[in-house]
């Protein structure tokens, strides 16, 4: 059978769906590591909060409180900067699993519409058989009709 059009999407959509899924891949990829940064960062100022609050306990000065504050802030904003690059991660991640997942969905239907063309295609060839099988038991049957006939 030619090959059709048909086939020709499949191969192309297949191809499609598996860049998406090695995009996918990455993406994820990305966002783990961006989450890990944030998970430590968060348990850094969290250790680093403790650690303060056991040093102001046992008195604190005036610079070692500003040092202190001022980690804690440039702290606050690495932890605010990494959950923004972690939400734009999620964020690509889902746009790509979405693209995947269309890809996934079209080469689905191309494939039941392909399904569909060889099932149609099948029954076609069946009739024709059929058709050439009562021709050939009718011819056969004319001929043994015409063969107890004859003298």
């Amino acid at each position: 059978m030619p090959k059709s059009s048909l086939h020709t999407l499949i191969e192309l959509t297949r191809q499609q769906m598996d860049s998406a899924a090695k995009k996918l891949g990455l993406f994820n990829t990305h966002l783990q590591t961006a989450e890990k940064k944030l998970e430590l960062l968060t348990h850094y100022r969290t250790n680093y909060q403790v650690h303060l609050q056991n040093t102001m306990k046992q008195g604190i000065g005036h610079t070692q409180w500003h040092n202190f504050n001022s980690f804690m802030h440039k702290l606050d904003s690495a932890v605010n900067e990494q959950q923004q690059n972690v939400a734009q991660a999620k964020n690509n991640r889902n746009i790509i699993r979405e693209e995947f997942l269309s890809y996934q969905r079209k080469l689905k239907s191309f494939e039941t519409l392909l399904k569909r063309q060889q099932q149609t295609e099948q029954l076609r060839q069946t009739k024709i058989e059929q058709k050439l099988m009562d021709e050939f038991a009718t011819s056969n049957y004319i001929r043994n009709l015409m063969n107890q006939t004859d003298p």
